[in-house]
């Protein structure tokens, strides 16, 4: 661990707190307070996490925040993958944030109101000799699910969004951009869930969790509200899928796809985060 940044780290936090809570009116006092509490709280297990092995870095060392209520279950040779290739310190897009440049696993972001709420605590799953590669500025948001197969990756990029109650479930390694945000109750699965045999019940040797193909989801994508996205689908980058849609083909770049099964229906779009 680099004791250099770890101090200044901690000196931006000690620093932002002073200013939001000097900047707070008495109505939003409370908020912040229980909000900046928790993070702390996250902060600490973050390190608890990494003392016991659990989190290796990837570049220059910075905060690990896992939410207070976040269950991860960490099979054997499983790690956490804090990636970073920043010299300094970088500024989060949520303004509020104490800790700049962290990932935030199973937290709650600094809005007042989450809509919907999120009932039930993150779990991570990571098997056995898999790895959960976080970037910069990565949040995903209480009550997810996330599931990592023996020996494979959940490669995330820098500043993704996974919100609350979305499912992430990998038998064959996934990728996610940069820059994309999941919106709540999305799930992505890239494999059958069961074995799906013919008439004669004939089916692979090896059909456990049934077919399985690679999900590809790139930069500046935006995955709207109670999406599905199923095995083998490809999401260009700056695509934009309708919510409620069921992804079962490959998406183009810089289009909007909707509907169930989802189909294009605008091409050439750009959109911006926040």
């Amino acid at each position: 661990m680099n004791i250099r940044i770890l101090l200044k780290s901690l000196s931006h936090t000690i620093f932002n707190l002073r200013k939001m809570l000097w900047r707070s009116s008495v109505s939003s006092l409370t908020f912040n307070l229980q909000y900046h509490f928790r993070s702390l709280v996250g902060f600490i297990r973050g390190l608890l996490c990494l003392l016991r092995g659990y989190v290796i870095f990837d570049g220059v060392w910075r905060p690990l925040i896992i939410g207070p209520g976040a269950q991860y279950l960490l099979e054997a040779q499983s790690v956490i993958v804090m990636r970073s290739k920043q010299q300094e310190i970088i500024h989060r897009e949520f303004e509020y944030s104490l800790f700049k440049n962290a990932s935030y696993l199973g937290f709650i972001p600094y809005w007042k109101f989450l809509n919907p709420p999120a009932h039930t605590n993150t779990i991570f799953r990571i098997q056995q000799g898999a790895k959960l590669i976080v970037s910069e500025n990565t949040l995903i948001c209480k009550g997810s699910y996330i599931s990592i197969w023996p020996n494979k990756d959940l490669d995330i990029g820098k500043s993704v969004y996974i919100g609350p109650n979305v499912t992430i479930n990998t038998k064959c390694g996934m990728r996610i951009g940069d820059n994309t945000m999941i919106a709540h109750g999305s799930t992505i699965w890239d494999y059958d869930g069961h074995p799906i045999y013919n008439e004669n019940l004939e089916g692979p040797s090896d059909s456990y969790g049934g077919e399985s193909s690679p999900i590809v989801i790139e930069q500046d994508v935006w995955i709207g509200y109670e999406v599905s996205i199923l095995k083998g689908v490809h999401i260009g980058q700056g695509a934009i899928v309708g919510a409620k849609s069921c992804v079962t083909n490959d998406v183009p770049p810089y289009s909007i796809v909707a509907g169930n099964p989802a189909k294009i229906i605008k091409r050439n779009v750009t959109w911006r985060k926040y």
